[in-house]
């Protein structure tokens, strides 16, 4: 159910009530809650909905994962996750897995957003990008054996 203005503005004013130095804190949220629940405001479920949305959303932000072919060494790792908390803020919890699947390169997931630096992504842009080219009819009831006495010779079976 699509949320009305006035609900939509509630539920950002309990979600900035939720933050603290622009981080979520457990404790807010709590109070938020207890105190959206005890007044039961007017489509009072779905806005608890959209602000468990935004709290999911704001989680998901400050958490980055780091996928690789083959296991990055300590230095890499290190030089990743610093370049990524300049970028994202030293509050960016930064988790590494390995993911043969990938090939090569990197694929990294911040929140929503994805940079994708793998072969097999690269791959795969490939095979859309080229032109479907159609392939010549078979038959498979008709095999092509070789003749002494003309090159090739079809055989019906």
């Amino acid at each position: 159910m699509k949320l009305s203005k006035e609900s939509r503005i509630l539920c950002r004013e309990l979600f900035r009530l939720c933050l603290d130095a622009g981080k979520v804190q457990a404790e807010r949220v709590h109070t938020v809650v207890d105190a959206l629940l005890s007044e039961r405001p007017k489509n009072y479920f779905q806005i608890l909905r959209a602000l468990t949305r935004m709290i999911r959303l704001n989680f998901a932000e400050r958490q980055a994962e780091v996928q690789s072919a083959v296991p990055l060494s300590i230095n890499e790792t290190s030089l990743i996750e610093q370049e990524l908390k300049s970028l994202h803020g030293s509050d960016l919890e930064v988790r590494f897995r390995v993911n043969p699947d990938l090939l090569g390169g990197l694929r990294i997931r911040i929140g929503s957003e994805v940079w994708d630096g793998t072969i097999s992504d690269r791959l795969r842009r490939l095979l859309v990008a080229q032109p479907q080219q159609p392939t010549p009819p078979s038959f498979p009831c008709i095999k092509t054996l070789p003749s002494e006495n003309s090159k090739i010779s079809q055989l019906v079976i």
